[in-house]
This record gives structure tokens, sequence and C-alpha cells, in this order.
């Protein structure tokens, strides 16, 4: 190590450890934390769920069950855009729910399973009890029901119904029973425009089958926020094309140096097969959160089997992506003048060199360094250019929930660093710097376009996450030029697992904490070998062979006696093929050929039954159907000026409808049925304005009758309050005036 090199890792160093202290010290100031309430842990929810449910009088014997803590994004957001991270924080401690447990009860194949949210201050804010649609129950009026609702609320539920209003009642006629939903709105409550506090329930029979509290996000609000996500997703899209283009090179470049024999893809090779084995090992790891998104209509070893092929579809393609980028990568760098390919040779005895040592403290320092880096962009950045983050959870992960939390950051680190860092530095830099001649190009682009592949997080502006990482890129692309791809992924990997390690040190249960400190004593581990090998000097610089010259012989010999040159070895013959050679021959050709129109001819002599047929026998033209469907609009009085038209035709002849009629009746009476009866072919003509609520969408059948209109209008725009009886005879008359029903 140059004394030079000496410098620059203690600079790295120095940096890291400055980087690392301002992290830990503006962590809260940088990016806002939820502060909860955390009365309950995991298994105290689970319990407290458990005999809630014992209290309602349900039996749990036999049920498996399964548990994961989720929030409400939407919400959650809407709260801190509104009312500021300090007041939404004490309003979620206090009485909104926004957090919580989710513990699930369940068995395989069966349709009736229970649900329970408890909050982290341990109230319970949601229940259900999910039954088939056939199953016998009572049929109550909606005021019996309103009585069993109330009760259920005031005695079990523990709400003054005083301070709440009712707002809305529903109910729905089941095959054996009658189910009624009660909403109710808290009074003196509002965020922002309209946001408001509901309870809701559903009685049904005579049972509370379904609670929930939660907060009414205003429409205006979330469609905004949906169109400014929508505006980031683009801009990963955009990223997305270039990626697209890179992978498409990387493909090339495998593909010519096949040819030329020329790839090295063990090192890489390698590096892949480990990433696939920490892949499957996190999925097998995170089988519990998996287990909680159990579809009961699947048997349970069915379930486990997908499971596992999944598991291992998923981190073979991983470990397989990962191989080539860096065979790709590796190869490309040969073709840059000087330079050499990082995946030559990788050994142990490399690791424990000098020159490794180097890499790897520069890698750490640079990790550390990047903490500190994101914590004074966020914190100037919220001070001064209305930088905005959704507020982080810090004291609880679902990470905690799987069997070994402590290993579930390092195996995600991998994966990323690997990935990320053999596509855009290792062979994109490489391509850009052969086919651009410019080195500055070559770091830049691939660092704006890894930074906006991640414009679709969270955070505001838009635009605000590119602008970070793109730093952060060209300060890799720097670091990988100068000391190799390597540098920049223990830099990567070393980033990503503290993100996800840090919650674990500052959580109060002594496991998780010690399974944090674990978890960043292995995360050093890759640098024990060189960094003891440099402090006992056992292990020095790798040093270029020299090339070796046969000594000259004594002048007097070399005189009088001609030594012939020996003569070339002979060249092993080598069968060359071209494309060409792998065609199918004419022979081969002839036989398709005929197969083909054997098949083809056999398709359309066999009048094989088919079910619709009918119905596509006398569908209108498109023409035909927005004209029918301007009409409808024009005698509604609807006056659409200025919007725009689309026209789409679909069928819903796939839908488990029309399979439960042809299982039932013969497939001609289902074909009948299905084309008079079920306006199973139709038009669909739309109207809309971009980025505006209101439209409509009027549908005409294949026989070209008025069968379907939805017209959505902003929930805050002005209406009669009609009573239910007044609403429901302009229904009536709709229908009857319409739909001749």
């Amino acid at each position: 190590m140059t004394r030079r090199d000496a410098v620059w890792v203690v600079c790295f160093l120095i940096a890291g450890a400055l980087g690392l202290t301002c992290y830990i010290q503006f962590f809260d100031r940088a990016l806002p934390v939820a502060s909860l309430n955390f009365r309950v842990d995991r298994e105290q929810a689970y319990q407290s769920a458990e005999a809630y449910l014992h209290r309602l009088g349900y039996d749990l014997t036999d049920y498996e069950s399964a548990q994961v803590f989720s929030y409400s994004s939407l919400p959650q957001v809407f709260l801190e855009r509104t009312l500021g991270l300090e007041e939404a924080n004490r309003l979620v401690r206090e009485w909104v729910s926004v957090w919580y447990w989710n513990i699930r009860w369940f068995k395989p194949l069966k349709k009736e399973e229970l649900r329970v949210r408890i909050d982290p201050g341990g109230r319970i804010v949601g229940f259900t009890h999910s039954i088939l649609e056939s199953d016998e129950g009572a049929s109550l009026s909606e005021e019996d029901a309103l009585v069993i609702a109330e009760t259920f609320l005031t005695d079990v539920q523990g709400f003054q119904l005083d301070d709440y209003e009712s707002i809305e009642a529903s109910s729905i006629e089941r095959p054996n029973r009658m189910d009624h939903t009660f909403t109710y709105r808290k009074k003196d409550f509002v965020v922002g425009d309209d946001g408001h506090y509901r309870l809701n329930v559903t009685v049904k029979g005579d049972k509370a089958g379904y609670f929930a509290e939660y907060l009414k996000v205003p429409e205006t609000f979330s469609r905004n926020y949906r169109e400014i996500r929508s505006r980031a997703g683009l801009l990963t899209n955009i990223a997305s094309v270039f990626f697209f283009a890179l992978g498409i090179a990387m493909v090339v470049v495998l593909v010519r140096k096949y040819r030329q024999r020329t790839l090295i893809w063990r090192a890489a090779l390698g590096v892949g097969i480990l990433v696939a084995a920490t892949s499957f090992l996190g999925a097998v790891n995170g089988y519990p959160l998996t287990r909680f998104g159990y579809d009961t209509t699947q048997s349970f070893v069915s379930f486990i089997l997908t499971f596992i092929f999944g598991g291992l579809l998923s981190a073979v393609l991983s470990g397989v992506i990962i191989a080539l980028s860096g065979t790709a990568g590796g190869a490309a760098a040969q073709d840059v003048e000087g330079w050499k390919n990082p995946l030559a040779r990788l050994s142990l005895r490399g690791w424990r060199s000098a020159n490794f040592a180097r890499i790897t403290l520069i890698g750490y320092g640079l990790a550390f360094a990047h903490l500190g880096y994101v914590t004074i962009f966020y914190i100037l950045g919220n001070d001064y250019l209305g930088v905005w983050s959704p507020a982080a959870m810090t004291q609880y992960s679902n990470t905690y929930s799987t069997y070994l939390p402590w290993i579930y950051p390092l195996l995600i680190g991998l994966l990323a660093a690997t990935m990320e860092e053999f596509f855009f530095r290792l062979l994109a830099i490489s391509l850009l710097i052969r086919y651009l001649r410019s080195t500055w190009l070559a770091v830049l682009i691939p660092a704006i376009v890894w930074a906006f592949l991640h414009a679709n997080y969270p955070q505001e502006p838009i635009y605000i996450r590119g602008l970070e990482l793109t730093v952060v890129g060209v300060i890799f692309g720097i670091v990988f030029l100068r000391y190799g791809v390597w540098a920049t992924i223990i830099s990567h990997y070393v980033y990503n697992c503290f993100l996800g390690i840090y919650p674990m040190v500052q959580s109060d249960s002594l496991y998780f904490k010690v399974s944090g400190i674990l978890a960043v004593a292995i995360i050093f581990i890759p640098a024990i070998p060189a960094i003891f090998g440099v402090i006992t000097g056992r292990y020095k610089e790798a040093e270029e062979p020299e090339e070796v010259v046969p000594p000259e012989p004594p002048e007097d010999i070399a005189s009088e006696t001609e030594i012939p040159e020996p003569e070339p070895p002979p060249e092993p013959e080598v069968e060359r093929k071209t494309p060409s050679d792998y065609l199918i021959p004419k022979s081969g050709l002839v036989v398709f050929g005929i197969l083909g129109l054997i098949g083809w001819s056999v398709y359309f002599i066999s009048d094989l039954p088919g079910f619709a047929k009918y119905a596509r026998e006398s569908i209108i033209t498109r023409a035909e159907a927005i004209g029918k469907a301007e009409d409808i609009r024009r005698q509604l009085g609807l006056d659409l000026e200025g919007y725009q038209r689309t026209t789409s035709f679909s069928s819903s002849f796939r839908s488990s409808h029309f399979t439960h009629l042809i299982r039932n009746v013969d497939l001609a009476r289902a074909d009948t049925l299905a084309a008079e009866h079920t306006a199973s072919w139709r038009w669909r003509v739309r109207w809309f304005k971009p980025l505006e609520k209101e439209e409509l969408t009027i549908s005409i059948d294949g026989n070209g009758d008025f069968c379907r209109i939805s017209h959505y209008v902003p929930e805050n725009r002005e209406g009669a309050e009609l009573s239910t009886e007044d609403a429901q005879k302009i229904a009536e008359a709709f229908l009857s005036g319409y739909l001749q029903r």
C-alpha cells in the first residue's frame, strides 16, 4: 500500500466516522419518525386478540393463526401532510387508528376465518368474521339489526355513540340471511377539507360480523396524491427504458464474447450462487409473513409447495441475473484500454491481501459517509427546499416477525448491492467509456438512470430521490474507476444493511437489540481477513509476475553454433460452424409444412362445440354502439362537451359466473341464456377529462340494448338529499324507462 493510498484510506475512514456520527445524532431530524405508544408487543397483541374472540363466543380450536404488523398508508400520509408530524403522532398515539397488529385465524379450504386488529396501545380497532354468502342466519329488519350494531359498539367496543352521527345504512339480501351495514362519523372532528373519523359495523344475520374504525381520507386529497405518485412512476418508467437497453447490451456482450471464447465466468457464477442461496434463505426466513397471505381456496400442502418453488425460482432468477451481469461487466471491462477484468481472479488469498484490505476499508468508509450525506441532505431539504418524507417506523418492523430478524437486512442488502453495482458500475461504465470516449459521461449517465429508478419512493418532490442518489451514483462511479467494483459493492451492501439493522439497535426489546448488535458485527466479517493480514504483515501486495528473460549464451558459442529456431506446434484442427449449419434442413421444413396444413384443415373442417357462438352472431358495430350511447347520454341531460371519448369491446365469458352456468345446464341452453339475458358481449363508451373525477361510462350489449351506466362525480359536489323512499322511486323509474326492468 503506497503512502497516497494510505492517505485516501484514512480520509475515507474519517469521512465514514463523521457520517455515522451525524446519522446517529440527527436521524430523527432528517427523516421523520412515527412516535407510537407501544403498550403491547407481538405476543401480548396475540393474547389480547384471542381473549377478545373468546368473549365474543368463538372457539378457536383447530384454527391456524398468522400475524403481521401493518398500517394504512394513505391515512398516515394525509394526517402528516395536513396536520404536520407532531400533531399526527399525537392523534395516532391517543385514538386514531393507523398502525395495528393484524392477527388472523383460518382453516385450510374453509371460507370461514377470523381477523382482529389491535393498535400499539392495545385497543381493538378492527374485527372480521368471514363466512359464506350461503351460510344460514337470521333475516332481521334494519331497525332490529341497528340495535345489535349499536349494542356491539357501546358494550363491546366501548364507544359513546353520542359523539358520533349515523351517515349511512345499507342492506344486502343473502340466500339464507340478511346482512346490514351501518356507518357512523365522529362529530366535531374534521381534518383538512373533509377528513372524518368513521366507524363501520356489519350485522350478518343476528351477530356483528365486521367492525372497523378508520380515517376517511377526502377524495380530493387521495386523487391528488395518486396523481403525484403516477408522475413519480413515470420518472421510474423512463429510467427503466435505459435499464432495459442496458440489459440488451449485456446480452450482446455475452454473445459476442462467447463466440470469441473469452468469457471469464467462474467468479461471477460464484457470486450468483451465493446470492441465490442467500435469497432462498431469506424467503424461508420470511415464511411467517408469507403465511399471513395464505388463500384458503388452496390446500395448505399446495401453498407450501408453491411457496418453496416460488422462493427457489426467484432465488435462481436473481442468481442468474447477477452471474450474467457480472460476467458481461467483466468482459466489457476487458475491452477498455488499460483495464483488467476485476472478476478474473477471485481467491481467498486475494481477500487476505493488502489490496483487498484497502478496498474493504474504503467501502466501509464510503458507506458510513453515505449515511451522513443522506442525513444532511434531508435536513437541508426539509428546512429550505420543502422536501417531505413519510414518517418511518423505527419502533417495530415486520422483520421482527421472521425466524431470524437479524439476518433479513443482510440478505436483502447483498442482493441489491451485487445486482446494482454489476449493472450500473461495472457493466454500464465500462461500455460507455469504450463507446463514448468520455469518462464523465460514462460515470454520470448510469448514476442518473440508477438514481431515478428509485423515483417511485414516497418522498416529495418526486424528483428529490433522483437528485439525492445521482450524487451518490457519481461518487460510486469515481470510486469504481479508482478502486474497482468490489469497493462499491461493499459500500452499497454495508449501507443497505445498516438501514435495516439500526431500528433493531434502537429497540426496547433486549432480544432485538442484541440481534441488531450481532448483525452489525456480521457486517464487518468480510474485512477481518484483510485487516488481519495487513496488521500482521503476513500478506503483501499482489505483484505482477515479471517477464522471464532467457540467459544469453556465451559469445564464442553463439558465434560458432547456430541454434535452430523451434518449429511452431501444429494448430489443432477445429471444426468451425456457421449459424446456417444449425438451420432446419429443407426436408424438415416440408414435413413441418405438411403437418401444419393438416392441422389447419382439421381445425376448419371440424365443427367443434363452443360456448357463446349464438351470442356472437348478432353483435352490433362500433359506430352503432357509439350512436346508441350518445342518444342515452342526451336523454339523461348530461352535457360532456370538452370530454374525451373512448370505446372498447369486451366479453365476460371467462368469468366464474358462466363456468357455473355451463356446469348446471347443457351447453346449448347455457349459450342461449348467456346471449339473451347476460349482456356477455358489450361495447363500453367512456367520456372523461384527464385529472378530473367526473366521468361517464355507458355499456351497450351485443344486441344493441342499454345494459349498464356509471357516472362518477366528486364527493364534495352539491346535490339533493333525498329520503330512501324518494331515491328508490327515481331508481325504479330509471330501470323501467331505460332498462325495461
